[in-house]
Parts: structure tokens; C-alpha cells; sequence
């Protein structure tokens, strides 16, 4: 699969599947219907409109609120379309809402350096005047503002 975004090609390949030319209709962008008992154009075209439905969402919570899109971030998104409308929520509010559910499950000691953090991060966000979001944290977990990628 061929997506573009701002001129950039990105490709993602269906594991799993595997197509001969002759079976694909370039006019549509999907899987031409065949006669074998599988009916693999089905599962195959059924993958390409979900992909198509989150690639949709992802543009929808980027405009929304105004994301940063990168290679990266429109993969990992398609991977685990669940992360979209993570996202979409205020980093806070989603930490906050956590550290409530887990009170009775958690040791309190658990709970106060998990707090301690949480504030520590609303504290270094007002100084330092930039927006901590889902989007702001790497791969690892860490605020890119705070460990750029060439340190790690």
C-alpha cells in the first residue's frame, strides 16, 4: 500500500498477503473478485477500506488538534489504530484519570511517586512553555524536548 502525505511516499506493506499484478485493478485500488473458494479479493479489499477508514481518522485527529505527522506517527497509528483517539485526549487529563483508577490497586507509596511525576511534568511544562503531549513522548517514553533522539 502507497500512502502520500506533504509529497512524502510512505509504504506499508499487508503481511500476510500476496497478489499477482494480473489480480489488482490500478483504476480502483483494490483486489479484482476471483472464482476460488477462498475468497481472498473479500479479506484482502475488507483490510484495504479499514486501512483507508484509519488513515481517515488520523488525518481527522491531526487537524483537529493541529499534530505534528510524520512517517513515524502515521505508522505507528495504522499499526494500533487504537492510539488515535488516545491522542486525541489531553496527556493530563488521560494521566490523571489513570492514577484514579488505579488508587485502591496501587501501593499509595506507588500512587505518591507516580503523582510527584505527574506534577513534576505540569511544573516543567508551564516553565518551560511547551505543550506536553501523546505525541511529544518517544518511542521509549521519554519527552523528545527533554532527551532528544541523538542522546538516546
Amino acid at each position: 500500500m502507497l500512502l502520500t502525505f506533504n509529497g512524502q511516499r510512505i509504504r506499508k506493506s499487508l503481511k500476510n498477503f500476496k497478489l499477482k499484478k494480473r489480480d489488482w485493478n490500478a483504476k480502483k485500488g483494490r483486489v479484482r473478485p476471483s472464482k476460488d473458494e477462498f475468497k481472498l479479493h473479500e479479506s484482502l479489499n475488507s483490510k484495504l477500506e479499514s486501512i483507508e477508514e484509519t488513515v481517515h481518522k488520523i488525518n481527522k485527529t491531526v487537524l483537529k488538534f493541529d499534530i505534528h505527522l510524520s512517517e513515524e506517527y502515521i505508522l505507528s497509528r495504522i499499526e494500533n489504530p487504537e492510539c488515535i483517539e488516545i491522542s486525541s485526549r489531553d496527556f493530563f487529563s488521560v494521566t490523571e484519570e489513570y492514577l484514579r483508577s488505579v488508587k485502591g490497586v496501587k501501593a499509595d507509596r506507588t500512587i505518591t511517586g507516580s503523582r510527584t511525576a505527574f506534577n513534576f511534568l505540569k511544573d516543567y511544562q508551564k516553565e518551560k512553555k511547551i505543550k506536553i503531549s501523546f505525541e511529544s513522548l518517544n518511542s521509549s517514553g521519554c519527552l523528545q524536548q527533554l532527551f532528544p533522539s541523538q542522546l538516546l
